[in-house]
């Protein structure tokens, strides 16, 4: 975990409890989250991260993982340029339209 993140690092190599103990504790971020983190730190994929981009956008920044804040930004754009798309196209919209 130290190698992914700066925070980790400083968290496990420092004189904080979490080094003495090593045993950081995370309890400010859902379970599903830090789930999420950990499965990324160790294999550089989230599965599902457009659903997921908007929850794990603070954890990225929180812990500095830098890749994973990249991630989470392409995804967020990708979802509103599909939103922007599908408000704005004519031919979309009428089909909505024809949908309700």
């Amino acid at each position: 975990m130290a190698s992914r993140s700066p925070v980790f690092e400083r968290m496990l190599t420092s004189d904080m409890k979490e080094s003495k103990e090593n045993n950081p504790i995370i309890n400010d971020i859902k379970a599903k989250n830090v789930h999420d983190m950990l499965n990324y730190m160790y294999t550089n994929i989230v599965e599902d991260l457009p659903k997921k981009a908007t929850d794990l956008m603070p954890v990225a920044e929180k812990y500095e993982l830098t890749r994973l804040k990249e991630m989470c930004s392409k995804a967020l754009i990708k979802a509103r340029i599909f939103l922007i798309t599908f408000l704005y196209n004519p031919r979309i919209g009428a089909f909505w339209s024809y949908l309700k």
